[in-house]
């Protein structure tokens, strides 16, 4: 853990006197998003569903319509790359938000193969904007 710490600030990644506490714990709270800024490229959040629905007490899953805005306009994302099956929700609705959405399922609980790793690391490399991904709820 200190030692990810310690690289985190070496490379400029996390910055204790600009952290935002209140912005961290509202997009981690799991009745607003449940997401997280992992590095200065990548947010990582819960997979959207087709409508909201609650999980469990207190625990959401979301539409695509709920989390756009917060990933274009909130977190700068430009690209939403989505890891679990095409069927999950419309990818439409990231698009007409304005966020270019990209499919690279594999099945869920394994390692992606070597193609998806490798066309998930070139599509990561052009865009302009953090990258959000997600894999299923």
């Amino acid at each position: 853990c200190l030692r990810g710490l310690h690289k985190a600030l070496r490379l400029g990644w996390y910055d204790p006197a600009s952290f935002d506490q209140d912005c961290f714990d509202d997009l981690d709270d799991p009745s607003f998003a449940e997401m997280h800024v992992l590095c200065p490229k990548f947010v990582a959040f819960k997979g959207p569903m087709r409508h909201k629905v609650l999980l469990c007490e207190g625990v959401y899953g979301f539409t695509p319509s709920h989390y756009a805005p917060l990933l274009r306009d909130g977190l700068r994302c430009s690209t939403v790359v989505r890891l679990n099956e095409p069927s999950s929700y419309d990818a439409g609705v990231f698009e007409r938000e304005g966020l270019e959405h990209c499919d690279l399922h594999f099945d869920d609980c394994t390692c992606p193969p070597k193609e998806v790793v490798n066309r998930f690391l070139a599509l990561c490399e052009g865009r302009q904007g953090r990258v959000g991904v997600h894999c299923s709820t």
